[in-house]
Order: structure tokens, then sequence, then C-alpha cells
């Protein structure tokens, strides 16, 4: 569960909250969602990037039950988002540590797991893509089709990638948890919408 609360936050707590900071990936519309669609004033915005497409990267500082999304006020005026996603993504490394799974489907295509709850968050790490381009090449195509649910394959395996194309169908009937029902392009370091 996600909170949009307000943090209130002191200059001195930030450093405190940093440690439980992770990304959190959404996607900036989802047709025939019910979730609600929240509008902020202009002093009051969610502290987020784009990543790709439809896919933004939130910051949550996360709690025993749910994660509660960072404002763009609640950052010290020293930082930038860079220097929060850098943050974030030490967080997620750690929380992932000992928990990401590799797992095999199709020709060879790749899934990740790591607990249910960082999936989509996997593709911010160089880590993960250097992993991924060692065993899929180095143009991976790959969906985020919930947020317990990344998978990833080599650009050039049309009957691997016709198959992630009918697993975003069937878990988009059927799913909780959606992202996104497109394919992205991840090749030289960057992100692409991918074209078929």
């Amino acid at each position: 569960m996600i909170h949009t609360k307000d943090f209130n936050l002191q200059s001195g707590d930030f450093k405190d909250y940093s440690r439980k900071l992770l990304p959190i990936i959404k996607v900036s519309t989802q047709t025939g969602s019910t979730e609600t669609k929240i509008m902020f004033s202009k002093d009051n915005q969610l502290l987020h990037q784009k990543i790709v497409g439809d896919i933004s990267c939130f910051y949550g500082i996360e709690t025993e039950t749910s994660f509660q999304l960072l404002f763009e006020k609640n950052v010290p005026d020293l930082l930038n988002i860079e220097d929060v996603n850098k943050i974030a993504q030490e967080n997620l490394f750690r929380a992932i540590q000992n928990k990401l799974q590799v797992h095999k489907f199709g020709n060879s295509s790749i899934g990740l797991t790591c607990g249910g709850n960082h999936e989509a968050a996997l593709i911010l790490l160089s880590g993960i893509w250097n992993l991924l381009s060692q065993k899929l090449g180095a143009s991976i195509v790959f969906a985020l089709i919930a947020k317990d649910l990344a998978v990833f394959s080599n650009s050039e395996n049309v009957e691997d990638i016709n198959a992630i194309k009918e697993m975003i169908s069937e878990v988009h009937s059927t799913g909780e948890r959606l992202l996104s029902k497109k394919l992205f392009l991840h090749e030289d370091g960057k992100f692409e919408v991918f074209s078929t």
C-alpha cells in the first residue's frame, strides 16, 4: 500500500528516513485502472522522474506496512533528485541482496524475483543489467508487467518476445499490482520503448 501523507520532515530528519528510502516504479496512466488519479498543487509535488515510456520512478519511505511517498519539499536543499536516486538505489540493492532469484522461461528469457515488492525497480540497478547482458546479450527487451513481474529477453529472440506479449495480455486481464503493457529496450545503458 502506498500513502501520500506529507512527512513534514525537519532538516535533520531526512538522514534518518533516507535509510528506508526506496524507488517505487509506477505507470503514468493505466487504461481501465481503478486507481485514483491524485493531483497536487505546484508547491506540493511528489518527487519522481520519468524512466521510459509510461514508466516513472517515485521515491518512498518504507514503513512496516506500506510506503510513504516523498514530496519534493521533503528533500533537503543540498540534495537533488540524482542524490535521492543514488540513496534509493543503494537501499534497494541492500534490500534485495539475498533475495534475488533468476528464473528462465521460454527459449532463453529471464524473469527476476526478489520478494514481491521490488522487481520492477530492479531496472534502476546497473548490476542487474550487467547480469542480464551476460545471459542475454547487450540488447535486451523487457516488460514491467506488474510490481512483482519483470521479464527480459534478447532483442532478437522473436519467439520469446511474442511469449512476453502474451504474458502481458494474460496478466493484465486477471492480475493485480499492474504496471505497463509496453515492451522496452535497454541497450548501451539507455532505455527506449521497443517497437516490433
